[in-house]
C-alpha cells in the first residue's frame, strides 16, 4: 500500500486573524492588537515554565533527537544566566527564544508563538481557518491573467489544502491552458500545503504519478503520534489526474523574493529539480522541515519541526540555504525579468506570421513600458 502525508503542512501564520497549525509555512504573527499582546507579563516562575516546558517538548519531538536536546540545554542555559530575566512581555519572549532556537539548529522553523489566549484549553491548536476567510481570500489563488503576448500568469499567495484549493486552481488553469509561456508569482507566498504543491506540479508535467517530494519522520515524536492516522512511513506527495494539463513542452517562470517560504519554496526547488521551470528572482528564505505546534500554555505554543523534507531527485531540500534561482534579480524586478525572458521564448517557438507580427508588436510594447518605468 503507496503509504502517504495527509497532512503535511497547513498554511502556518494568520489567514485573515486566523491561527492556523502548520508543518511547512510561515511563522505566525499574531492577529490580535500589539495593546493586547503586550498585556501579558512574565515573571520568573512563569519564564521558568515555558523554558522548561519547551525543552521537554523540542527533546521529545524535535526530528533530530541530538539537536532537540541541543536546543533544549541552550534555553535551559541561557535561562540559568539571566539571558530572559528581563523579558516581561509575551511577544518579547517568543521573539528571542525563536532567535536562539533557530541560532542552534539553523531550522527556520522551530519558534515560539505567542497569542494572548489563544491556546486557552487547547492540547494541540485549531488548524483550520473559517471556510468564508479562505474563500474570501480565494483559497490562496490570487491572481491569473492572460498578458499581452499570450503569456500566462498566475500568482499563488499560500498552498492551501488541496481538496480546497482544486476547484479554484483547476478554473485558473483551464483559463492559462491556451496561454503559451508561463509565469508563476510566488513572490508574496508565505507557505502551505505539500499536497496543494503537488496538485499544481501536476498541472506542469506528462505521466505519473511522479512523486513531488518526501519526508523523514520522527514517529515517536508527540505530534506525529496525535496524527498517527494521517502520517505514514515514507511519507509521499505525488502528481494527481489534473482535469487539463498546461503539458510539460511549454516555458515556465517562477518568481521569488526573500519572502517566499516553505511550501512555497518546495513548489520552486522541486520545478527546478525536474528541470521544469526557469526560478527567477531572489533567494528564499530556506524552510524544509514540517512540523506542528505543541501547546505550552494558554498564551504560548512550540512549532515543533518533526521530520525533514527529502527532495526524490536531488536527495536533500533547501533549508538553511533557500531556493537558488536561475536568474537571481531582486524580488521586484522578478516580472520584469521574467515576461521579457517569456516573450522571448514564446516569439522564437511561433510559427506563423500573423502570431510573429503580433509577438514583435507585444515585445515593443514591453520595451516602452521599461523604459518609461526607467525614467
Amino acid at each position: 500500500m503507496r503509504c502517504c502525508l495527509m497532512t503535511v503542512c497547513l498554511f502556518f501564520g494568520v489567514v485573515a486573524g486566523q491561527l492556523c497549525e502548520p508543518a511547512l509555512g510561515v511563522p505566525p504573527a499574531s492577529s490580535k492588537p500589539a495593546s493586547q499582546q503586550s498585556a501579558a507579563v512574565l515573571d520568573g516562575a512563569a519564564r521558568l515554565a515555558l523554558v522548561v516546558t519547551a525543552a521537554k517538548a523540542l527533546e521529545a519531538g524535535y526530528y533530530s533527537p541530538a539537536m532537540g536536546r541541543r536546543m533544549a540545554t541552550h534555553i535551559e542555559e541561557n535561562r540559568q544566566r539571566g539571558k530572559y530575566d528581563r523579558l516581561t512581555q509575551g511577544a518579547d519572549f517568543a521573539r528571542q527564544l525563536t532567535d536562539d532556537l533557530q541560532a542552534v539548529a539553523q531550522d527556520k522553523h522551530v519558534a515560539l508563538v505567542f497569542e494572548r489566549g489563544g491556546f486557552a484549553g487547547q492540547s494541540a491548536p485549531h488548524n483550520t481557518p473559517a471556510l468564508d476567510v479562505l474563500a474570501f481570500e480565494n483559497y490562496g489563488i490570487a491572481a491569473a491573467e492572460r498578458l499581452d503576448g499570450n503569456v500566462g500568469y498566475l500568482k499563488i499567495d499560500y498552498f492551501l489544502e488541496a481538496e480546497r484549493t482544486s476547484p479554484v486552481l483547476a478554473a485558473a488553469m483551464t483559463f492559462l491552458a491556451r496561454t503559451d509561456a508561463l509565469i508563476i508569482d510566488l513572490r508574496d507566498s508565505g507557505g502551505g500545503d505539500s499536497r496543494a504543491v503537488a496538485s499544481v506540479v501536476s498541472y506542469l508535467v506528462e505521466g505519473g504519478p511522479l512523486p513531488v517530494n518526501t519526508f523523514d519522520i520522527r514517529w515517536d515524536s508527540p505530534i506525529v503520534r496525535r496524527k498517527a492516522d494521517k502520517i505514514c512511513q515514507m511519507a509521499t506527495t505525488w502528481t494527481t489526474v489534473v482535469p487539463e494539463r498546461y503539458g510539460a513542452a511549454k516555458p515556465v517562470f517562477v518568481l521569488t523574493s526573500t519572502y517566499t517560504f516553505s511550501a512555497s519554496e518546495e513548489f520552486a526547488y522541486a520545478l527546478q529539480a525536474l528541470k521544469r521551470a526557469t526560478v527567477v528572482g531572489a533567494v528564499t528564505r530556506g524552510a524544509a522541515n514540517p512540523g506542528g505546534l505543541e501547546v505550552l500554555n494558554a498564551d504560548f505554543a512550540l512549532f515543533v519541526p518533526w521530520g525533514r523534507a527529502v527532495n526524490p531527485i536531488t536527495k536533500t531540500n533547501w533549508e538553511g540555504i533557500g531556493v537558488q534561482p536561475h536568474l537571481k534579480v531582486a524580488g521586484k524586478r522578478a516580472f520584469a525579468v521574467a515576461y521579457e525572458r517569456a516573450l522571448g521564448a514564446v516569439a522564437r517557438a511561433a510559427d506563423h506570421p500573423q502570431k510573429k507580427e503580433q509577438l514583435a508588436e507585444a515585445i515593443a510594447r514591453r520595451a516602452s513600458v521599461e523604459r518609461k518605468a526607467c525614467h
